[in-house]
């Protein structure tokens, strides 16, 4: 194997499937996976779970927009605080993921 253009090889990865370090990687990389905290994203965060959190204790309905490039946090920022504030308050938390539905028809019969 040679790493892209530039003529040398690339260090071989056989065998390494098994060490711990690499399952642990490849733990934290799945997309199910539930950050501590979000690095660069405290604002952010913090914003969304003030808005989140008041309407739950208030038990009132809202609605809440989140958008932005691929890969900046979003859905990982929500996860974050969906699952914390699951810890902490009751609530019935349902999550599917939209890009999956071709229809509103199809996404309504999930819910």
């Amino acid at each position: 194997q040679r790493a892209a253009g530039r003529g040398r090889p690339s260090p071989s990865l056989k065998g390494a499937g098994s060490s711990p370090a690499l399952k642990g990687a490849k733990k934290l990389l799945q997309s199910c996976a539930t950050p501590d905290r979000l690095i660069g994203r405290e604002s952010e965060v913090s914003e969304l779970e003030d808005f989140i959190r008041s309407n739950l204790t208030a038990n009132t309905a809202a609605s809440l927009y989140v958008s932005g490039a691929p890969g900046t946090g979003k859905s990982a920022s929500l996860t974050h605080i969906l699952h914390k504030l699951k810890k902490e308050l009751s609530f019935t938390l349902l999550e599917i993921n939209c890009m999956s539905h071709n229809t509103n028809k199809a996404l309504y019969a999930d819910i």
